[in-house]
């Protein structure tokens, strides 16, 4: 069984698909915001709750505490095509209590040969 995005691309096709890492900080507000936009390509995503605040994360703008995942300050939720399917393609949405609380955000994209070159 396939327990990365290279494997199972190799299983099911014979050959894999390089990939590239990008990373981005957003800052969270009590507006909510977007995190992510939508991404077939995405195969891991990562946010850490860098701010001094709990903040809030959705699949929808109307992200709230009583709906949302609860990410505390310093915590990290990953999410990975093998064990997340889809949502981990989809855009999330982050809010706060309070202003100014910071994420960081790690993608892993899928990259085609010809975009084989990218670096961020």
């Amino acid at each position: 069984m396939a327990h990365n995005v290279r494997d199972l691309l190799r299983e099911w096709f014979g050959d894999s698909l390089p990939t590239y890492q990008q990373s981005s900080d957003a800052t969270i507000g009590v507006l909510s915001i977007r995190l992510v936009n939508v991404n077939a390509r995405r195969c891991i995503l990562r946010l850490t709750n860098s701010g001094s605040s709990a903040i809030a994360i959705e699949r929808t703008a109307g992200v709230t505490f009583a709906t949302g995942i609860e990410l505390d300050p310093g915590e990290t939720m990953t999410l990975m095509w093998m064990d997340d399917l889809d949502d981990v393609t989809l855009e999330w949405w982050a809010i706060s209590n309070f202003a100014g609380v910071t994420i960081h955000i790690i993608e892993t994209i899928l990259t085609g040969a010809d975009d084989a070159a990218i670096t961020t």
